[in-house]
């Protein structure tokens, strides 16, 4: 995500703007992996989102629309990062049109990975309690996402006045430390909540029913876990300032929208499982307090778990 735009080949296949390589571009190994992973990461978010959105249209919520925004930022990103770098010299693009392409690049990073955190979190807020410290996260993430937006501007808009890198034939503005340190610190952040809050929420869960909800939850755990996975690595190499960082870029905006989708697909899964493996027995309710879920279980007893999670699901889908 940071290196020099002076050094360009103009061979170059779309990368990141926020890559950490101030020498040089990537050879055709990693062009190759970049776009490689590319084609992958959006043929495996599109088609999760796609999927999510044909099991949610009946109960459409914030975070299934977020998961489309986040989609949407990501095709974005693609289209204008391949424009972007298919600029050569003979190329007959206006210059500020350049310019904007490379702001429209920079930002949608941020964006997309932002978008797929906060339907995260909306996931975990329709699940559980706990909603008024989860709406403040919401917040937190909303405004992490604006201050990493804002600071591509406020680096890159005076550093024009020394520079000048808006008139270079491919422009690109050096965003520096200040915004990796701010990234690293954003994500953390994000990882945090996005681990902790599931089990939380887990820990509540003190009988064998309310399956529909442990499986959600702990897919929420995972998805958090894998999140804090791809930043930590990401994290990393940008830090170090390899050409790696840039392949990791993109894998881990493709990996932040499929996974935001997960937890969607798996209680999808589980209530087909159910439809064709119905439990033999019936059990208690939960006694977690999700929202008004106490009346759930004095309506539920005696009914078998498919039926009781049947009603879990029904009072998820009205948050």
């Amino acid at each position: 995500m940071y290196y020099n735009p002076r050094h360009f080949d103009s061979q170059l296949a779309s990368l990141s703007p926020q890559s950490s390589d101030t020498d040089s571009f990537p050879g055709p190994d990693i062009q190759h992996k970049i776009l490689l992973s590319a084609y992958v990461g959006m043929s495996l978010a599109g088609s999760t989102t796609v999927i999510r959105l044909a099991l949610r249209v009946r109960n459409l919520w914030w975070d299934d629309v977020l998961a489309v925004l986040a989609l949407m930022s990501l095709i974005i990103t693609a289209v204008a990062g391949k424009t972007y770098y298919g600029i050569t010299d003979t190329s007959t693009i206006p210059q500020h049109s350049r310019v904007a392409l490379y702001y429209i690049f920079a930002v949608t990073f941020d964006t997309t990975v932002w978008a797929s955190r906060l339907s995260i979190l909306l996931t975990i807020i329709r699940l559980g309690s706990f909603q008024k410290r989860l709406y403040t996260a919401a917040v937190c993430f909303m405004l992490a996402c604006l201050i990493l937006v804002a600071q591509v501007f406020w680096v890159c808009e005076p550093q024009d006045r020394h520079n000048h890198w808006k008139v270079d034939a491919v422009p690109q503005c050096v965003l520096g430390q200040s915004v990796a340190i701010t990234q690293v610190t954003t994500d953390a952040f994000a990882d945090v909540v996005l681990v902790v809050f599931p089990l939380i929420l887990l820990r509540y869960l003190q009988s064998a029913q309310a399956q529909a909800q442990k499986i959600r939850l702990g897919v929420s755990f995972i998805v958090g876990g894998l999140t804090t996975v791809v930043s930590i690595v990401h994290a990393v190499y940008l830090l170090q300032g390899t050409q790696t960082s840039i392949l990791v870029s993109n894998v881990e905006l493709s990996v932040s929208v499929t996974i935001s989708n997960f937890a969607v697909l798996v209680a999808a899964a589980h209530q087909l499982w159910n439809r064709y493996h119905p439990a033999q027995e019936s059990t208690k309710v939960s006694t977690m307090a999700f929202g008004s879920a106490s009346q759930i279980e004095q309506n539920s007893q005696g009914s078998s778990d498919s039926e009781m999670e049947d009603a879990l699901s029904n009072q998820d889908s009205r948050r």
